[in-house]
């Protein structure tokens, strides 16, 4: 069980004053107004209520079972963080972004960068990216994910031009021999490697 404990405002509106142009905002009735200016002139920014607060608790099951066919790298999180049992923030922490970008990636349906590659592979312990490997444009996207790379560093740590990798995109045909083989040759010293 969730267990939020709110602190409610019990008025109806809050007065914002601001030092720098004396500014009031508000939502109370006219006849309020004029007493809580008087505030307003104080040293500093506040916010203050009309009336008193009071405490709120919203008591909420606890999601158990994630998604069953996860199909976005969010929903990937979202079920690896319900299975570890752990906050929204604390996955964030793991995976190192913030818990708003987190939020685009499991609420939102954003996609996360392809920098955030490893680290997701690692916070995950296995790789969620639909990848079809059985092409070369394929095994360089796999290889571009797990390493952080964009398009440009690829190209650049394979010694060929960016346009190549566009040309592999649309399909094999319009790069040369040599490309190919400085591709390849990149992709299996990592497989090597691993």
């Amino acid at each position: 069980m969730i267990i939020i404990n709110l602190k409610f405002w019990h008025a109806v509106g809050i007065v914002l004053c601001k030092q720098t142009n004396n500014l009031t905002q508000t939502n109370l009735k006219q006849t309020k107004t004029n007493s809580n200016e008087k505030h307003c002139k104080s040293t500093r920014s506040s916010i203050n209520a009309a009336l008193p607060f009071f405490d709120v608790e919203l008591i909420a099951p606890r999601p158990v079972h994630g998604i069953s066919n996860p199909a976005t790298i969010g929903e990937h999180i979202y079920n690896k963080q319900l299975a570890l049992r752990i906050s929204q923030v604390e996955m964030a922490r793991r995976i190192g972004v913030a818990p708003e970008r987190l939020t685009d990636w499991c609420f939102r349906g954003k996609q996360p960068h392809v920098t955030y590659g490893p680290r997701i592979i690692e916070a995950l312990g296995y790789n969620p990216f639909p990848i079809d490997t059985g092409t070369l444009y394929g095994r360089i996207a796999k290889y571009r994910i797990e390493h952080g790379l964009t398009a440009e560093a690829f190209a650049k740590r394979a010694g060929v031009n960016r346009n190549c990798l566009c040309l592999l995109a649309k399909g094999d045909a319009g790069i040369t021999t040599q490309q190919r083989q400085k591709i390849e040759k990149l992709l299996n010293q990592k497989e090597l490697s691993t």
